[in-house]
């Protein structure tokens, strides 16, 4: 049985009726995501029963070891009875293997409930990590705000790279000042991990976004802050930290990752397309920043890709249409956007 995520509704096993939190496992085979049938209970939001697939999916390809990952909703308690594997009566036999580990590149992201996956069937972190093969670990918490004594906590991950995307409960909450809370969390990772690469993201969108909240005034007279000036404390102190010599730290500008349309409740981003929307955003910047190389590689193999959008070198490409091929064309054609495949054989001569 599995309890759907309600911060609206403690104890209510429902899901929101404002954001919708799924309660159903995810089926990628070979990476593709295939629909699960529904179970006899509670079908589609929540997932409760006994379910059977056909692991074999009807396919033009030749049966041969097919990667088969079932992924547990975000927003639930799953308990897993046990899986049983049923042989077909005409075949000779199946072989069950562990699948090879993810790549050894480690991506952590911190944040509140936006990186938790409210509104979404599949956080954005969880999507960045499939994108490029990356192991990544979702450390968001619905809820919080800037809390430095995170800092140490992230610091004692031992990661290739770390985002936070967090603040917009500091906006909601009526904070006046979230950058030397920031400072201190930062200060906090960098005691264990001076040279981690660091993106620091700037809040996206909200509803009342230019509303003053808080009371900001020294005299207890009124007057708050907007989430474009909170935005800016973050923009101040990240660009000081780089000024003062920390070369592995960045800033990503969350402000334009979403729109307001994109929003479910005028806070999180409303389902899946807008989840993979702010993933493949983030992960845009990532390879502009050079800090991944998926996309490098998978422009680079593949030369009308280059040319097509990259202009012919991969340094400065769109690096979101080239993410959204891979997932609507190259994935499903067979295209490999790793770093670790040969290049493809050059073509047989006239």
């Amino acid at each position: 049985a599995r309890r759907c995520y309600d911060p609206l509704r403690k104890g209510n096993a429902q899901p929101s009726d404002v954001c919708e939190a799924s309660c159903v496992p995810i089926l990628f085979v070979d990476g593709v995501r295939r629909q699960l049938p529904p179970t006899e209970v509670g079908a589609p939001r929540l997932y409760i029963g006994a379910v059977a697939f056909d692991l074999a999916v009807d396919e033009a390809a030749p049966m041969g070891m097919r990667r088969f990952e079932l992924t547990m909703p975000w927003g639930a308690a799953t308990h897993l009875a046990g899986l049983r594997l049923a042989r077909p009566p005409t075949s000779d036999g199946i072989t069950v293997q562990r699948p090879p580990p993810r790549g050894r590149f480690t991506y952590i992201a911190y944040g509140d409930s936006i990186t938790h996956g409210y509104c979404a069937e599949t956080p954005y972190p969880g999507l960045i990590g499939r994108l490029n093969n990356w192991t990544a670990i979702n450390l968001g918490w619905g809820g919080i705000r800037v809390t430095p004594r995170h800092g140490p906590a992230l610091g004692a991950i031992p990661a290739d790279l770390i985002s936070m995307l967090i603040g917009t409960n500091d906006y909601g909450g009526g904070n006046c000042e979230v950058a030397a809370g920031l400072s201190e969390t930062l200060n906090g990772i960098r005691e264990a991990q001076p040279d981690v690469p660091l993106v620091v993201i700037t809040m996206i969108v909200r509803r009342e976004a230019g509303d003053p909240h808080g009371d900001c005034s020294s005299d207890g007279g009124g007057g708050g802050v907007t989430l474009e000036q909170l935005r800016e404390q973050l923009r101040r102190e990240v660009n000081r930290r780089i000024h003062a010599g920390d070369r592995n730290l960045h800033l990503v500008e969350g402000g334009g990752l979403l729109s307001l349309g994109d929003l479910g409740d005028g806070l999180h981003p409303a389902g899946t397309d807008a989840m993979e929307k702010l993933a493949r955003g983030i992960n845009a910047h990532f390879h502009r920043l050079g800090l991944a190389r998926t996309f490098h590689c998978y422009a680079e193999r593949y030369p009308h890709l280059l040319e097509e959008y990259c202009g012919g070198t991969a340094t400065e490409c769109d690096w979101v249409a080239l993410q959204r091929h891979w997932d609507q064309h190259g994935r499903v054609g067979g295209l490999r956007a790793d770093c670790d495949a040969p290049p493809p054989p050059p073509p047989p001569p006239p």
